[in-house]
């Protein structure tokens, strides 16, 4: 069969052969005519002619699976697509924005200071075509046909015929670069996602399985845009690898909205597990393009899920433990060097009388202890279980697995970032707490007062004398683990790169005093490029701290030096993380230079440049996405 259909391709190329079916398509003029090439062919869907589909069911060695639908090919790429569309199979448009606000029994609306049709809350077209959702066919009678929206989902041949070497390139490449840290142990996105898309893969291919959960969808082409994202960044001749990132991301974006509409509940029921791994996959896909603001949107939607379904669970399993994880590394870094939050004082007040026209007092906006626990989390509140925490001693079991911001700086044991990312959970629990912190100095500093109650000047004060003991006491350990490990330098980047970040965001203090701490980051990042070669690992390792470290660094050589290794990161991921840090930090310095070189004061000292990274950020409104 396969050289008898290979025979009758005239084309030798896949895209010519498509395209010329196309073109005879087009101008066909028999109401009646079947249009085919070998194994592919088009049918006019206006003909009641069973013969002819007949005829093409025998060409591709099948019959249609309800006599009254027409047989399904395989869909033809328009001759005039652009590979830069983000629907490169001429797919209707649809509204991404999400609006549920019924699907769940929290009350989350505007909790985080954005406004309702800002947050990715999908919300889908009930006018949209067959073809793309809804899957309904009308039959030769015009009578309505429910057929399984799977059912008409197949791989175009442009991403079929690449799909086994883009679940490869995730597992080999992407997943390395993705990871922050080289992993010490196999690497969650291994053990779960590919598995997961490889599955997926079959059934929809030769297996054929009709109803495949939107879910699993989701995560097949959220991996397979991750890939094709990669390979158009890096690679010469981009243009197939654009193709399949524009399909895939559409496909992922679009079962991505249905899994969260339809498959919460009732019989499409989709595993919670899956729903999580297509969201964490999809913001991968974000941060790699530093698409700001599908991330931001994503990331907590991700919150929302997990919080509903994930934390509401009487027993938490290891996998999902692991997916909860790398959510809160993504959410605690990319948190870090966000600071466009709305810090007007009566801003949150507003949003949370629900348009309703009233206004609640403080007290209102500070529900119980038990009631906060199921609101998302805007970074802008500080915790309240301080007593707690100062008598010390290990987390409670129950704390730990419901603590997914690291709010409390105690020990779990029962913790796995050191297995996943190669680093001790109190590093990124002590980043969470400076964040959250310098957030509500922030507030308070550039509104004049914080709607938070825990945010009284003498509070605020308080908790930044004990946070910069336990910034300092942490940096004063030696790092544990084998000095010969990759790991093991970065984490000592990154624990130089946090003090940088707390004396910067914290305290204010002027970046000479920081060179110093400065120096320890680019030792510790040389080191850990050493250990990757003789490893024979990938990296490049999270451009957290080279960012930190290098919008404070003064001297050329310490700016060339950073500059130099977040260039080799982007050179080696094609990650635009590692581009957007190196463009910030360099306006960083531009701004900071042209201040310095005003002179003197008349009191012939220094000027002081105010230009830090935090005041750039705002100043242009960019947000550099890092994880």
């Amino acid at each position: 069969m396969v050289s008898a259909l290979t025979a009758q391709v005239e084309a030798r190329s896949v895209a010519a052969t498509l395209s010329k079916i196309d073109i005879k398509t087009r101008n066909a003029r028999a109401a009646t005519e079947v249009t085919h090439n070998g194994p592919f062919g088009v049918i006019d869907f206006q003909t009641s002619h069973s013969d002819a589909r007949a005829d093409v069911a025998s060409q591709v060695g099948s019959t249609p699976h309800h006599p009254s639908v027409p047989q399904y090919l395989i869909p033809t790429l328009p001759a005039s697509a652009n590979v830069a569309d983000n629907s490169p199979l001429a797919l209707p448009e649809v509204d991404f924005t999400l609006q549920w606000d019924d699907l769940f029994a929290l009350d989350f609306d505007n909790e985080l200071g954005m406004a309702q049709d800002d947050l990715f809350l999908i919300d889908l077209s009930p006018e949209l075509p067959f073809d793309a959702l809804t899957g309904v066919l009308q039959d030769d009678h015009g009578a309505t046909v429910d057929v399984p929206v799977t059912e008409h989902e197949r791989l175009p041949t442009f991403v079929r015929e690449q799909a086994p070497f883009l679940l490869k390139h995730f597992h080999d490449r992407v997943i390395p670069s993705m990871a922050g840290l080289p992993f010490g142990s196999k690497s969650p996105w291994k053990i779960q996602n590919v598995p997961n898309a490889v599955q997926t893969l079959a059934e929809l291919t030769y297996l054929e399985i009709r109803d495949i959960k939107h879910a699993k969808l989701a995560i097949l082409y959220a991996i397979f845009s991750c890939s094709a994202y990669q390979l158009a960044t890096l690679h010469e001749t981009p243009g197939n690898w654009l193709s399949i990132l524009n399909h895939s991301r559409h496909e992922a974006k679009k079962h991505l909205q249905l899994t969260l509409r339809e498959e919460l509940s009732g019989p499409r029921k989709a595993k919670y597990k899956d729903q999580l791994m297509a969201i964490l996959s999809f913001v991968s896909l974000a941060v790699f393009s530093c698409d700001r603001d599908d991330a931001r949107k994503l990331i907590i939607e991700a919150e929302r899920l997990l919080r509903t379904r994930g934390l509401a669970k009487r027993y938490i399993s290891r996998r999902c433990r692991m997916l909860h994880h790398i959510y809160t590394w993504t959410r605690i870094i990319a948190e870090s060097t966000y600071v466009l939050h709305d810090y007007r004082c009566d801003s949150a007040v507003e949003r949370q009388s629900q348009g309703d026209g009233t206004r609640s007092s403080s007290a209102e906006l500070h529900r119980s202890q038990g009631e906060k626990e199921a609101r998302l989390d805007n970074f802008l509140r500080l915790a309240s279980n301080q007593e707690e925490i100062r008598k010390g001693g290990p987390k409670d079991p129950s704390v730990g697995l419901h603590d997914i911001h690291l709010d409390d700086p105690r020990e779990y044991e029962a913790t796995m970032y050191d297995q996943i990312y190669g680093l001790p959970e109190p590093w990124l629990s002590l980043l969470s707490s400076t964040t959250k912190l310098a957030n509500a100095m922030d507030a308070r500093r550039l509104s004049g007062c914080n709607p938070d109650e825990l945010a009284r000047p003498d509070i605020l004060e308080k908790r930044a004398r004990t946070l910069e003991s336990m910034v300092c006491s942490f940096a004063a350990r030696d790092v544990v683990g084998d000095s010969s490990t990759p790991n093991y330098h970065m984490t000592r980047a990154l624990t130089a790169a946090l003090v940088i970040y707390f004396y910067r965001r914290i305290r204010g203090v002027n970046s000479w005093m920081m060179q110093s701490h400065i120096d320890n980051v680019i030792s510790a990042l040389k080191d850990f490029d050493n250990a990757l070669q003789l490893k024979m690992v990938t990296g490049p390792g999270t451009a957290w701290p080279a960012f930190i470290a290098g919008c404070e660094a003064l001297s050329r050589n310490r700016r060339e030096g950073l500059s130099a290794w977040l260039e080799k990161g982007y050179q080696q991921t094609g990650l635009r993380g590692y581009q957007a840090a190196m463009e910030q930090m360099h306006e960083v310095w531009r701004r900071h230079d042209e201040v310095e070189a005003q002179g003197t004061t008349i009191f012939s000292s220094p000027v002081t440049s105010s230009w830090t990274w935090t005041a750039v950020s705002r100043d242009r409104g960019e947000w550099v996405l890092l994880c």
